[in-house]
């Protein structure tokens, strides 16, 4: 795990780089990559730069590494953020009136891994759903999971698991922003579980890239 310190963009565009030769190595090897990824302001400014890279986004498929129980034109849904900053790639939202499984069983189609997660911790350390010291981080599922009181509103939400996101290959997480110097000082801290802050959760992944920008 490497991590990267600097201006937004230029980082931005060092991971995107990084990516993208990610994307080509693993296509040489099978059919599809499978890229997870999660809303906010944080990885808009990263998608948006993504989409123009040379990569044959018809072999990547998308999916949403936790989503709110909203519709997906709604300003809570964290797919609308992705599909109006990613303009490439097949791109699977999640439908909140039907159970998890469904969307499990469309992630099963292409694998039932993630390759590639991009993902920004949140003040409080979180990371997609999974917040610190809370019943969806401390859940042993190895799929996606259904949360009904998220410390942070909206209280229901579906969620990649730990389990899940640690079985990726490559990560990026973000911590952009005055307001994750907090959030980074816990990532940093050894003597911090992932219970307590699970953005540690990509230390468990082979490999990958932490972009910090202040």
């Amino acid at each position: 795990m490497k991590i990267l310190e600097g201006k937004r963009d230029e980082i931005e565009k060092i991971a995107i780089e990084d990516i993208a030769r990610k994307i080509k190595n693993i296509l040489t090897k099978k059919e599809n990559v499978v890229l997870g990824v999660v809303g906010g302001t944080s990885i808009s400014g990263i998608l948006k730069k993504f989409s123009k890279a040379i990569v044959n986004w018809n072999k990547v498929h998308v999916f949403m590494v936790d989503e709110r129980f909203a519709p997906t034109n709604d300003k809570e849904s964290n797919f609308k953020i992705v599909k109006e900053n990613l303009s490439s790639g097949n791109l699977h939202s999640f439908n909140y009136k039907q159970p998890v499984s469904y969307y499990q069983k469309e992630f099963n189609k292409f694998g039932g891994k993630f390759d590639i997660i991009v993902l920004s911790s949140g003040e409080d350390g979180h990371i997609a759903s999974l917040f610190p010291n809370h019943l969806s981080i401390k859940n042993n599922s190895d799929s996606f999971i259904k949360i009904n009181k998220s410390p942070k509103p909206p209280s229901k939400r579906m969620s990649a698991s730990r389990k899940l996101l640690e079985k990726s290959d490559y990560s990026v997480l973000l911590f952009f922003g005055e307001n994750k110097k907090e959030a980074y000082k816990k990532f940093s801290d050894e003597k911090l579980s992932i219970i307590e802050c699970p953005a540690k959760i990509v230390k468990e992944i082979k490999d990958g890239l932490v972009l910090v920008s202040f």
